[in-house]
């Protein structure tokens, strides 16, 4: 990993310029005498004396290309020409960079609304309350019961801090690489709908279709997903169909197992029989989004919801505290 990150890639402008060039008729050559113009020409020197090497591009291009295009690349070009590799793995990274994007905006201001509704009741517990009972206590105002619902509130903040926390720990545990198969092998079995199975699922059928789309063959396709150990749940899910085509199981029962999950293994019924298999799913891709974005939804009114409740509370607190001076006076009247 050291010596890939020392490594000089092509930028993805550059990788997206050659795929445009590739598909407008331009042959590999040409279209690196016209990117060389551009700049990194560090980079195309070492490609052309692969070439002048004899090399074919699809073994060793992988190593000029970006990290995240590099590694769907190395498994396609094993099984398709350049410019196919090199196309179907654009349109994956695109179109997961762009999943991922969407998840990332819409819980960015549900998250922030809550960290800071919580920072902003401890800055207000650390800061101005404590100066606030101190004038109290100087002028021999008794606090006690103004000082229930704060406390209150501290104490379920600090519950509330300690629960988020744990879940994150949680999640950066069962989430890693290590044992996010194992996660999802127990989610998938009792809790088939949660966020994680349908993300999986949905990815599968992402890349399936773009091997589709090339016409690979299902047992090519499935070959590829198998070397993707980058990303754990789609070689898991591909070698799961693969178990059931080793024991002589039709497609359609190989798309069975319990790990797999059943609005997919429906579409992918249907799809054998229909002979349109990119087609179905590229609906089932559709289906899938709408369904993740729904949870989502869901998860971020929730943190709002959580969020406004606590920013309301210490509006009342707040409240609270303003109105001291006014029962000093009246204590000392």
């Amino acid at each position: 990993m050291k010596r890939r990150q020392k490594q000089i890639c092509l930028t993805d402008e550059a990788c997206t310029d050659l795929l445009m060039l590739l598909n407008s008729g331009f042959s590999f050559q040409e279209s690196m005498d016209l990117l060389e113009e551009e700049g990194k020409q560090q980079v195309w020197q070492k490609i052309r004396r692969h070439l002048i090497n004899g090399e074919e591009a699809g073994r060793f291009m992988g190593k000029y290309l970006p990290a995240d295009k590099a590694f769907y690349f190395t498994c396609f070009a094993s099984f398709l020409p350049f410019r196919e590799s090199l196309k179907v793995t654009m349109d994956i990274v695109r179109k997961r960079k762009e999943a991922a994007d969407a998840i990332r905006k819409a819980l960015f201001y549900p998250l922030t609304l809550l960290c800071a509704a919580i920072s902003g009741v401890f800055l207000f517990d650390r800061t101005i309350l404590p100066n606030m009972m101190s004038l109290m206590k100087t002028f021999s105002v008794k606090t006690g019961s103004q000082m229930i619902l704060p406390r209150v509130f501290e104490v379920c903040s600090i519950i509330l801090i300690a629960v988020c926390v744990l879940g994150a720990g949680g999640a950066a545990v069962f989430l890693s690489k290590k044992r996010i198969v194992d996660t999802y092998r127990y989610l998938a079995v009792k809790l088939p709908d949660c966020l994680l199975v349908q993300y999986a699922s949905l990815d599968f059928a992402r890349i399936f279709c773009e091997c589709s789309s090339v016409s690979l063959s299902t047992r090519s396709s499935i070959a590829i997903m198998k070397k993707l150990k980058d990303r754990p749940l789609i070689p898991f899910i591909a070698s799961e169909m693969e178990k059931s085509f080793l024991m002589g199981e039709a497609m359609k029962d190989a798309v069975q197992s319990p790990y797999i999950e059943k609005k997919l293994a429906r579409f992918f019924h249907l799809a054998i029989y229909a002979g349109d298999t990119e087609n179905m799913l590229k609906g089932y891709q559709e289906m899938s989004w709408k369904r993740t974005e729904r949870r989502i939804r869901i998860l971020t009114s929730a943190i709002q919801l959580i969020a406004y409740t606590w920013i309301g509370i210490m509006l009342v607190i707040v409240y609270q505290v303003l109105m001291m001076p006014l029962g000093m006076l009246r204590q000392i009247g």
